[in-house]
């Protein structure tokens, strides 16, 4: 090691699909605002999204690799290890399958041994997932014996899964997600403004779901939920925040339409003052179907001192620990029992500081900031600690062996840049 990179803070490298409003580009955003004893640089496979711009005004280097689903992309793709080896990365994380893949072949090129995976799922749902997506991850799971030096999973349910299918038990590591808990406060004050902006009365049930419009977060449960609610809560009202939840989107409209919820049910779309809007719900419902591995929105809430209902997915059952209700997931009837159960405790004040403190003492950005720096550093020092001389040409021979599996997974690729390009 030189002397400069000695007197340097360490760098980390995050490769991801994209940097849009998800769950993982989120915990990515707040991660290398708070790891400050290492420094960050970001690639993103496709456009700059949400984050990319939020990253850039903080100081962070990012660059955006642009793949489209195109031979020009593949090329592309092709200057990634070029990308990884200007960086300088003491370490490479990659962040979810695709990334996780492409980022990992380019590092391992690059001549870069400390690779950290990201896994942001639980269950692939045999009939949503697309055939190629479940290909991919059954891939990297037999690859992943030799690429990565790490893996860090987001949820024990997760972790269950992933070993199951192939990943290896021994480089698997539970890092929950970590939440600023200053910025998501209590706040009377956003309450009233919030529920004003919505002609909402103090003494109306106000139920919420932030969540994108996807299969994966089944918003056809929640409406089915909420059509139930409505018989004996006459004054509650819906509202239906994220991208694609417009009055734009057809289908969401026509399910509303069609379960005569037009006047209980608003279309709120994407909104970046999501703290207020947690302290303006009396319940924030997830009715996810699958898929979720440690969804940030439950955390978010709790920290506001909202209480929640979520269907038993990932581990939502381990972030509201006692204080809410878990369901089973596709249960509407379970899920709208558990929603009027809730709602009846709501004059408790002691609801509201128990799902606080809640978070406060097991999912905090601390917690997440010192799991991913503790497997950062191991992984550095890991790889730096090994006698590199007589190992010089078995690299070259794993080197020619990734290039072989390039080659022969070329198909796997190109149907990998497909799927970023239709997120």
């Amino acid at each position: 090691m030189t002397s400069e990179r000695l007197k340097r803070k360490p760098i980390v490298l995050h490769i991801i699909t994209g940097l849009g409003g998800g769950g993982a580009e989120a915990v990515l955003y707040n991660l290398i605002r708070s790891a400050i004893n290492f420094e960050h640089k970001i690639i993103s496979l496709s456009g700059p999204g949400k984050y990319g711009p939020m990253m850039e005004a903080e100081g962070f280097e990012v660059f955006c690799l642009g793949l489209r689903s195109s031979l020009h992309s593949a090329m592309k793709l092709l200057k990634l290890p070029n990308l990884v080896r200007q960086a300088q990365p003491d370490v490479v994380q990659c962040w979810m399958y695709h990334a996780d893949l492409l980022g990992g072949y380019a590092a391992w090129h690059a001549n870069v041994r400390a690779i950290v995976w990201g896994l942001h799922h639980t269950t692939l749902d045999v009939q949503s997932t697309k055939w190629t997506t479940k290909q991919l991850v059954l891939f990297n799971a037999r690859i992943s014996s030799w690429l990565p030096h790490r893996i860090i999973t987001c949820s024990k349910k997760g972790d269950v899964y992933h070993r199951g299918i192939g990943f290896p038990a021994e480089k698997m590591v539970v890092v929950h997600n970590g939440y600023n808990t200053a910025t998501f406060i209590p706040d009377d004050t956003a309450r009233t403004r919030f529920r004003s902006e919505f002609n909402i009365s103090d003494d109306q049930l106000l139920l919420g779901c932030v969540a994108r419009f996807n299969p994966q977060k089944d918003h056809c449960n929640i409406l089915q939920a909420f059509a139930e609610v409505i018989k004996v809560r006459s004054n509650a009202h819906l509202l239906l925040i994220g991208p694609g939840l417009t009055a734009e989107n057809t289908e969401i409209t026509a399910q509303i339409s069609k379960k005569g919820l037009s006047d209980h049910v608003t279309l709120v779309g994407p909104r970046l003052d999501i703290p207020m809007v947690m302290n303006g719900l009396d319940l924030h419902v997830l009715g996810s179907a699958y898929g979720e591995a440690f969804p940030n929105v439950l955390s978010e809430a709790m920290s506001c001192g909202t209480p929640c209902v979520a269907t038993n997915v990932g581990d939502s059952a381990t972030i509201l620990g006692k204080t809410g209700c878990v369901v089973p997931a596709r249960d509407s009837h379970a899920l709208a029992a558990a929603i009027l159960d809730l709602s009846h405790q709501l004059s408790h004040p002691a609801l509201q500081t128990t799902c606080r403190a809640h978070i406060l003492q097991n999912f905090t950005l601390e917690h997440m900031v010192a799991g991913y720096t503790q497997v950062w550093r191991e992984s550095i020092a890991e790889i730096q600690g090994r006698c590199l001389t007589p190992k010089r040409v078995k690299a070259k021979h794993f080197a020619c062996y990734a290039n072989i599996i390039y080659w022969r997974s070329r198909n796997h690729i190109q149907q990998a840049i497909n799927k970023i390009m239709r997120r």
